[in-house]
Parts: structure tokens; sequence; C-alpha cells
């Protein structure tokens, strides 16, 4: 896993606190090209936000979204463990939630 970050993004730094509280092994990196907009960023993450997590090729995006999948992947209890698979497809289905939520606001 792979946590493209912007040290001074507030999402960013709940995902940071998260992956940190869970010890889990996340790489954290910097925005590739030093800026959201830039097409090397723009390549792996279209949406050009902070953060980013990079999870067997796939890009998942929004704080919230990152953070469930951190706490289904990395649980503090055994018992709550689920797979990466359906961790995986609960972020697919959130993420597009999210993403109609605010399209019906505008």
């Amino acid at each position: 896993m792979k946590l493209y970050n912007a040290n001074l993004s507030n999402f960013a730094s709940k995902c940071r606190l998260a992956i940190y509280e869970k010890n889990a092994k996340v790489d954290i990196v910097p925005i590739p090209g030093g800026d959201l907009k830039s097409p090397e960023y723009l390549k792996i993450y279209p949406m050009g936000k902070t953060p980013a997590l990079e999870l067997d090729g796939e890009i998942v995006g929004e704080s919230e979204v990152i953070n469930e999948l951190l706490e289904e992947s990395f649980p503090t209890s055994t018992s709550s463990r689920r797979s990466a698979r359906s961790s995986r497809r609960r972020a697919r289905r959130r993420r597009t939630r999210s993403s109609s939520r605010r399209s019906s606001r505008s």
C-alpha cells in the first residue's frame, strides 16, 4: 500500500494518523511532481486530490473511505478483521455514493 500525501493537507493528516495508530505497513510518499495538478500525479489519480491510497494497482481516494478501508484491513481486534478484497469492494461503493451525493447537491 502507498499513500500519496501532501503534508499540509488536513485530509491526508487524518489518514496518516490512522496509519500510525495502526502501525500499518503503508508507504507514505509525496505527491509526484510536487503538485496535485502535476501530469505525473494526474496519471495516478485523475481527480487531483489528496490523499490517494494505492492498493494492488487500484487507487482509492477520499480520506473517509481510505480510513474505513484501513480500519477493515488493520483492525484493532482480530475478531473484526475482514478480507482485503471485500474491504476494497466496500471502498468502491462508498466512493461511488460519496461522489453521487456531491453531484446531487450541485
